[in-house]
């Protein structure tokens, strides 16, 4: 059973992504409407947006809210800004053009006249497409559907950083919006313009970060599949509703649960197809060095550093599992590595904190179970073979020293 949480404690941060959604479309349009001299079109688009994002709302009705901080909800705002400004300015532009042509005639003329109301039609197709855009981007980052946890949105940004582009991008654009106002009608462009330059880094950096959470290699989603033939239940969506708890767990990857026994899984693999597309960027360190780009990171063995945070953030996972009503009577956190390998600090940690250590064979047909071309049983020997699972129980067979799964006091 799905987690939703009380009607008022859903209410807020949905009521929040209407506003915000307004915000990322309002912001960049309102300057066009102003250089088309249609500024009370401006309620019309507001009631676009209600329509939206209601309707985008209604994808995410079983989805509980993600806890945003107030500096994510700004940034968010901000990366939507460059994509909706690029779609404002070629909207712009196209007003341009077709308003030059017709000055060419008199305005009398029904030719005149058919052009400007194609050109007010390309303002609205591509409002159009600025909505369609907004609602999914804000929804995914607001109302995740899948992962474990909520990792920073921007990782690495903080105020002190944003703080002085901020004001200097505001200042930027009240200076052109009074130019506007007094002497150069075309300045409302420049506002467009001003908007997609300070809104590009926030965008670059969101778009490397969903990259991120939402790369599902195919050998991670070859041991869902093995978990799934295993009996596991995957935990779709899991998080505990509060910030620090949620940063803490979102190390893992996968969540799976069976008869009230789970496994928390962290998955290291080496930069090839996703990861390294993953890997190219450089939104922040700790991208960096957990798909390394390099080929000599690659091929270094992982130390112990890679799995000292997992024995720490299994005890937020119980509340998670609390508020999803799923019950967990023990987890076991299990590091799975492909294409890498271990070095001795690595496994003796691995032992002493009986955290369970996986090193899949490069040789395993893990496309193949990604794609299903085995059957169940096959699958199961697969499980017992590549995850050292017990499927007679919830311990792995091949448990480290000391193996003991905990369950929290």
């Amino acid at each position: 059973m799905e987690y939703y949480g009380t009607p008022s404690s859903q209410f807020v941060p949905r009521a929040l992504f209407v506003f915000l959604f307004f915000l990322s479309i309002a912001i960049p349009f309102v300057p066009i409407l102003l250089f088309i001299q249609r500024p009370w079109w401006t309620f019309g688009i507001l009631a676009a947006c209600l329509v939206f994002s209601i309707s985008s709302l209604t994808e995410a009705r079983s989805r509980p809210a993600r806890p945003v901080t107030n500096l994510e909800r700004f940034l968010v705002v901000v990366a939507s800004l460059f994509g909706n400004s690029a779609i404002a300015f070629v909207a712009a532009w196209g007003f341009i053009l077709v308003k030059v042509l017709a000055s060419w005639l008199a305005w009398s003329s029904l030719f005149m006249r058919i052009l400007w109301g194609v050109a007010i039609a390309d303002v609205c197709f591509f409002l159009l497409s600025a909505l369609l855009t907004a609602g999914p981007a804000l929804l995914e980052a607001f109302f995740p559907k899948t992962g474990v946890g909520n990792a920073s949105l921007f990782p690495g940004f903080a105020w002190p950083k944003v703080a002085w582009q901020s004001v200097a991008g505001v200042l930027t654009i009240v200076l052109l919006a009074y130019l506007g106002r007094v002497a150069w009608p075309y300045a409302y462009l420049a506002i467009i313009l001003v908007l997609m330059i300070v809104s590009a880094p926030v965008s670059t950096a969101f778009d490397r970060q969903k990259v991120r959470t939402t790369a599902s290699p195919p050998p991670l989603e070859a041991i869902k599949a093995l978990l799934n033939a295993s009996g596991y239940v995957i935990a779709e969506r899991l998080q505990t509703g509060e910030v620090a708890l949620d940063r803490l767990i979102a190390v893992f990857d996968l969540v799976a649960h069976k008869e009230g026994h789970a496994l928390a899984i962290v998955f290291k693999t080496s930069a090839s197809g996703v990861d390294a597309a993953v890997a190219s960027t450089s939104a922040s360190k700790s991208i960096s060095s957990e798909y390394p780009t390099s080929e000599g990171e690659r091929d270094k063995p992982l130390t112990w550093t890679v799995a000292s945070s997992l024995r720490t953030a299994i005890w937020a996972i119980y509340k998670g599992a609390e508020k999803q009503k799923v019950k967990m009577a023990s987890i076991q956190p299990l590091l799975i590595l492909f294409g890498r390998t271990a070095d001795a600090s690595l496994v003796e940690f691995c032992k002493s904190e009986s955290i369970g250590l996986v090193v899949l064979p490069e040789t395993a047909p893990l496309e193949g179970i990604a794609k299903g071309q085995f059957s169940p049983e096959q699958m199961r020997m697969f499980a017992r073979e590549y995850l050292e699972l017990n499927l007679d129980s919830y311990v792995m067979q091949q448990a480290p020293p000391g193996l003991a799964t905990e369950s929290p006091a």
